[in-house]
């Protein structure tokens, strides 16, 4: 990485931690300029700036092997699934259980002795995003009558297509340590 490399080591931190940290403040500059050049856009501009942003970001921390892999795979998966079997509360189940299935055995796969920052730091911000979007688009799909208050604001009530669901999914703002957004502003903000 040299100035990294250089700079972890002269101050004795985790070099990988220094990365994240370093790469987070790069998010700045990126929302600016989302915001001064590319807001009231058109949607699909924004949409193709956020993933490639986030792919980008979270590449630059975790490798782009790990990250195209490990993590892009299962968000196509699950939208491939939401897109045959429909968003329905059984689907979002099968789909939580088996993403945290995924998440915790890629943890013991991937883990050591101590703290690591890898890849699954931002898979697992994905998975919260990804299994709240699952949520979210059965919650939309209720009767009215039956919508709880929150169901009917955080609801989806159409089915994203993909460009919109990898923009929510590589959200590049929350994509290394989050916090998670709901679906529904996410989508909104941009169209």
């Amino acid at each position: 990485m040299g100035f990294i490399s250089d700079l972890a080591a002269s101050t004795g931190q985790n070099e990988q931690g220094l990365l994240l940290i370093v790469t987070l403040f790069s998010v700045f500059p990126l929302v600016l300029f989302h915001r001064f050049a590319l807001y009231r856009t058109s949607p699909t501009v924004q949409h193709v700036y956020g993933i490639v942003a986030g792919i980008a970001l979270t590449c630059t921390v975790f490798g782009w092997f790990d990250m195209l892999v490990y993590a892009m795979t299962p968000s196509l998966v699950i939208y491939a699934v939401l897109f045959i079997a429909g968003p329905s509360s059984v689907v979002s189940a099968v789909i939580f259980f088996t993403l945290l299935t995924y998440l915790l055995y890629c943890y013991m796969i991937f883990s050591s002795e101590g703290y690591d920052i890898n890849w699954t730091t931002a898979f697992c911000i994905m998975f919260l995003r990804i299994t709240s979007a699952v949520m979210d688009l059965a919650d939309g799909q209720l009767p009215e009558e039956k919508q709880s208050r929150d169901q009917k604001t955080y609801g989806v009530k159409r089915f994203p297509n993909l460009l919109e669901w990898l923009g929510f999914v590589w959200f590049y703002p929350a994509i290394l340590v989050g916090p998670t957004v709901s679906t529904v502003l996410c989508v909104t903000a941009i169209s």
